[in-house]
């Protein structure tokens, strides 16, 4: 049964917690792991899981993921919209929300668009490049 099937998908609270941050738009699966504190793994199987539901959707960018809510699915169905209007009403989800507004000034991940706010300019990341090629030579020599 479908509804069953998306009652199990919704019911995870990790689950509900990435559509909320979702509804602020489209998120790099690392900008996810950073926010909520999870694995890459665990994080990638929690979206896969609302991605075969119908729920998000995502894009490939180079080798980052970026997903998205799959808006038509909330468009229509009453009860998705519903839900979605009442995550923020939950304290864990509004603490969330707040901590993505002051991740979407400070900080983005490698996968974020160039032009994006935060970050590292590009000349200092050239700078640290052969500082991390170093450090990855000593690394393989031990």
């Amino acid at each position: 049964m479908e509804t069953a099937r998306l009652l199990k998908v919704l019911g995870d609270e990790t689950r509900l917690r990435m559509l909320h941050l979702l509804r602020e738009g489209e998120l790099c699966v690392c900008d996810l792991m950073a926010l909520l504190g999870l694995s890459q793994p665990n994080a990638s199987r929690h979206l896969n899981r609302l991605r075969e539901a119908g729920l998000v959707s995502c894009e490939r960018r180079a080798q980052w993921m970026h997903y998205r809510l799959h808006l038509e699915a909330f468009a229509r169905s009453p009860f998705l919209a519903a839900l979605l209007e009442e995550l923020p009403k939950e304290r864990l989800l509004r603490e969330d929300g707040k901590r993505l507004q002051v991740f979407r000034r400070t900080k983005f991940c490698n996968g974020a668009d160039e032009g994006a706010k935060g970050g590292e300019d590009p000349e200092t990341e050239r700078k640290k490049a052969p500082e991390r090629s170093a450090r990855t030579e000593r690394r393989n020599d031990l």
